[in-house]
């Protein structure tokens, strides 16, 4: 919703407000281990990226259970709408959250930030919003 698709690349189309654009992936990890991953192309836009347990409807980011939040150029990860700073990032950098043996991780450029303590519920589908464009 608000978006376009072309190739890999996902651009938000509807206007320039919060949590008015998202997409979400129409395969699911239903066990067992898997990722999503992402590059943003810039610093300007905040947007959230990661695993969720819903797929239709809710605007809120609240559904993205384990997130990487990007806003300006701090990270953080975000999971059930509990920030952690996990320092900055540039453009071109490589971010990363996944299910490995039972547990959530999150990466940047091929590096652990953090492991969360909190166990995966499946299915997880992959989660975008783009929080607001400036």
């Amino acid at each position: 919703m608000g978006v376009s698709v072309a190739g890999n690349n996902l651009t938000k189309t509807a206007g320039d407000d919060w949590f008015n654009a998202r997409a979400s992936s129409t395969q699911a990890i239903n066990s067992g281990n898997g990722y999503v991953e992402f590059t943003a192309s810039e610093t300007t836009t905040s947007r959230m990226l990661g695993l969720g347990e819903f797929g239709s409807g809710y605007y809120s980011y609240s559904n993205i259970r384990y997130a990487i939040y990007l806003a300006g150029s701090v990270l953080y990860t975000d999971e059930y709408g509990s920030l952690t700073t996990a320092g900055s990032y540039s453009s071109g950098d490589q971010r990363r959250v996944a299910v490995e043996n039972g547990a959530v991780k999150y990466y940047k450029n091929g590096a652990l930030l953090r492991t969360s303590a909190l166990a995966p519920t499946y299915p997880l589908i992959c989660e975008r919003r783009n929080v607001h464009e400036r």
